[in-house]
């Protein structure tokens, strides 16, 4: 069943809302442990550093996710490039996910 570019624009305002949200969530729940353990020293620090990456990785991804949701209700840009930025997005999160859980363990450890 094809999309109109109206449902298509809703569909991808919708998950990037979610997602947008959900990177709040976790960007905050990583703030209040990093200030639960600041008294870590370098680990805390590390982390501090790494929490404000993913702050502005969110919202760089927020706002492209928004140049794109426009370009695609103008019609300018093909479906292909929403694909290719989802995937760089997707990977650049879990690049972080994975750094951020790293972290986590050694700081756990």
């Amino acid at each position: 069943m094809a999309l109109t570019i109206d449902e298509l624009n809703i569909q991808i305002e919708a998950e990037s809302s979610k997602a947008t949200d959900a990177i709040d969530t976790l960007i905050g729940r990583l703030e209040s442990l990093n200030s639960k353990l600041g008294g870590l020293g370098n680990a805390g620090n590390r982390a501090g550093n790494g929490l404000k990456k993913v702050a502005d990785s969110a919202s760089k991804g927020q706002s492209g996710l928004k140049a794109f949701v426009d370009r695609v209700t103008n019609g300018q840009k093909p479906m292909q490039k929403f694909t290719d930025n989802l995937a760089r997005q997707i990977s650049k999160f879990r690049t972080l996910y994975g750094a951020f859980k790293s972290v986590a363990s050694t700081m756990a450890g």
